[in-house]
């Protein structure tokens, strides 16, 4: 899972999470769920330390006082898997709870998700989620672009 961060005068940082786990549940009405948590102390910038205990501090992702980030989505067709589109949920991060809508790219097999990788991308608003620091230095876009196959739960 990598994200990005905008420096100012225009030039962007990737980032990327080191821990996460996902599970694609199946309601009772036939909807499905996505269920995401990133460990954020897992963050790092490959070559770059500095910017991991950056994004790591209380500035950022503040890993110590809040390790994970959650992504719930609202109930959806197992029909947007194959073709892509919207895919709305909640994100918690710092503490705080949004509503949020992802990008998901059509599937590229029979079960997105679990016999190919998910691709989803988004971006959220750093002033959102209290990470208003550094502004003069950050833009306030975080951008999220990631992969992933999902378990089934047991």
């Amino acid at each position: 899972m990598q994200f990005q961060v905008r420096m100012r005068p225009r030039r962007y940082v990737s980032g990327r999470f080191g821990e996460m786990a996902g599970s694609l549940l199946r309601r009772d009405d036939g909807l499905l769920e996505v269920r995401m948590r990133l460990a954020a102390s897992s963050v790092e910038f490959p070559g770059r330390a500095s910017y991991g205990r950056f994004a790591r501090s209380g500035a950022f992702f503040d890993a110590e006082h809040h390790p994970l980030i959650e992504f719930d989505s609202r109930p959806f067709p197992q029909a947007l898997l194959q073709r892509g589109g919207e895919l709305q949920g909640s994100l918690t991060l710092r503490g705080v709870r949004r509503e949020v809508a992802f990008r998901l790219a059509p599937g590229g097999c029979t079960r997105p998700g679990l016999d190919c990788d998910l691709e989803v991308a988004g971006s959220v608003d750093r002033d959102d989620f209290d990470m208003g620091a550094l502004g003069l230095l950050l833009d306030d876009e975080v951008r999220f672009h990631f992969r992933l196959r999902l378990g089934l739960p047991s």
